[in-house]
């Protein structure tokens, strides 16, 4: 365990196409492109042995009904007074190709028309503003702030259900950015939806997860050595991955609010291209509304964005643990 904000010199990963063959065939990780297992393929098999818990199967699934693939629109590499700690992830892009990143829904806030506000979803803003929706819902989609610097927010396009699981694919326009922290690589996008079947789904995705995750909290809380970590992304602008690794190392800073710390991972989860902003799932984390966004690769291990956790007994046994093995 080490402490402060570290500062990393690897890469993230931010795909330069999506499905291009030659991308995948030349990627230099290509060595475990077989470890990235299609969404609707994964099963408790794809665990280690001491994980083999259905529970966990179910947890990831409904995760993954929240993982988006964002399109991100050719507009440049970003600037390095901007970016100055992701110019590397675009080393090897063209300033003029789309790119492709991953993001995960965090929750859904409602728009009442008392706020005399209308949505921004492209079917509105076809129409005059008086016939624009003025009762709608607002997406809140987490990724890596890298994946999106130097663009134009509202040609972002966050693709829901792109993974072959039987739900039809959907199209989530970001309007504005909630939050944008370069330094730990971590921001949240607002689009605006006033579809009430999609919005009752999503609300059902969030409370499902945060159901089961709670679950799991209670039954492996106390169990030591709790190393599993997945990540669910679309490398290379595929349809959803499933990778599961290991947890290695965990970096800590002081946190925003009493008794609370900032927390980075760093594990050997396998990653790619496309797979930056994905949600990186530990086990045995408590509160997991975000989960902290995969950043990037560097020396052979995957590193997290940094995000808030609450000192709960679990995470400083989990510190102590890496301290430890150190």
């Amino acid at each position: 365990m080490a402490e402060g904000n570290v500062n990393m010199n690897g890469y993230g990963e931010s795909s330069e196409a999506q499905g291009n063959e030659d991308s995948v065939a030349n990627c230099k990780k290509a060595f475990h492109h077989d470890q990235l297992i299609h969404v609707s393929k994964f099963s408790v098999t794809h665990l280690p042995p001491r994980f083999r818990d259905m529970a966990i199967v179910s947890a990831i699934y409904a995760l993954a009904r929240l993982v988006v693939m964002i399109q991100v629109p050719a507009e440049g590499k970003p600037d390095n007074e901007k970016c100055s700690h992701s110019v590397e992830s675009f080393e090897a892009l063209d300033a003029d190709e789309a790119r492709k990143a991953t993001g995960r829904i965090k929750y859904v806030e409602m728009v009442e028309s008392i706020h005399n506000q209308v949505c921004s979803c492209p079917e509105c803003q076809s129409r005059p503003v008086e016939d624009r929706e003025t009762e709608f819902s607002r997406v809140v989609v987490v990724t890596a702030t890298h994946n999106i610097c130097n663009v134009d927010i509202t040609k972002l396009v966050c693709r829901l259900n792109y993974d072959d699981m039987g739900d039809i694919p959907v199209d989530l326009y970001c309007c504005s950015i909630k939050t944008f922290d370069v330094s730990r690589d971590r921001c949240e996008l607002y689009c605006d939806i006033h579809d009430v079947n999609l919005r009752n789904d999503l609300f059902e995705n969030i409370k499902s997860f945060a159901s089961l995750n709670t679950s799991l909290y209670e039954k492996y809380r106390n169990q030591e050595n709790l190393d599993l970590l997945v990540i669910i992304s679309h490398p290379h602008g595929l349809e959803k991955r499933v990778s599961v690794g290991k947890l290695l190392d965990v970096h800590t800073s002081n946190g925003w609010l009493p008794n609370t710390l900032y927390t980075q991972y760093f594990y050997g989860t396998p990653t790619c291209r496309g797979s930056s902003g994905a949600p990186v799932y530990v086990l045995g984390r408590e509160k997991v509304w975000t989960n902290h966004p995969h950043w990037g690769y560097h020396l052979g291990r995957g590193f997290s964005a940094h995000e808030w956790e609450d000192v709960t007994d679990n995470l400083k046994r989990l510190i102590k643990t890496m301290a430890v093995k150190k």
